[in-house]
């Protein structure tokens, strides 16, 4: 079961424990976040590693 409220003004949706559920956009956005960290830290490995960014990337972006 998911509730609705307002949060800084906009209507969201939350949880039943009462943690607010992020956009389709907030989540891709972390997401990007998470895969931009992993390549810096990939870029900065001092030992070759594999490079796998799927992991972080649910959705496709295509303009």
């Amino acid at each position: 079961m998911l509730y609705l409220g307002v949060k800084v003004g906009k209507l969201r949706f939350f949880a039943p424990d009462g943690h607010r559920l992020m956009l389709p956009e907030e989540e891709a956005n972390q997401q990007l976040q998470q895969a931009n960290q992993h390549l810096k830290n990939w870029q900065n490995a001092d030992e070759p590693q594999e490079l796998n960014l799927s992991k972080y990337l649910k959705y496709s972006i295509i303009q």
